[in-house]
């Protein structure tokens, strides 16, 4: 019984602590996190060259958040341990299903 209020508990604050960024400028190089952007949580990387990926942060087997593995460089699911790489495709079970893949339009750089 606690191992289940321990999950439901994880899954709601996984939904609560999404960071709102208001522009895509907002993420660093070689940096991931799940945001809010645009009214969407998305899972989101940008690698050392500047190049955006984006996939839903919703884990296909369960739908708890994933979370960033800076030392892997993969999405990994906190609730049952599914892992995908940067483009969503799933590496380990249980989850089967790869995460959505997420096109966004991307903003032009500051130059200021």
């Amino acid at each position: 019984m606690e191992q289940g209020a321990d999950f439901i508990s994880g899954f709601i604050k996984d939904k609560l602590s999404v960071e709102k960024i208001q522009s895509l400028v907002e993420l660093n190089k070689d940096q991931a996190k799940v945001v809010n952007y645009d009214g969407e949580a998305y899972a989101m990387y940008k690698d050392n060259g500047g190049q955006l990926q984006a996939v839903s942060c919703a884990c296909t087997y369960v739908h708890c958040n994933v979370v960033w593995n800076n030392a892997e460089k993969t999405w990994d699911c906190p609730c049952q341990g599914s892992r995908f790489n940067i483009n969503g495709k799933v590496l380990n079970a249980p989850a089967v299903k790869d995460l959505e893949r997420v096109h966004l339009a991307e903003e032009p750089a500051s130059t200021s």
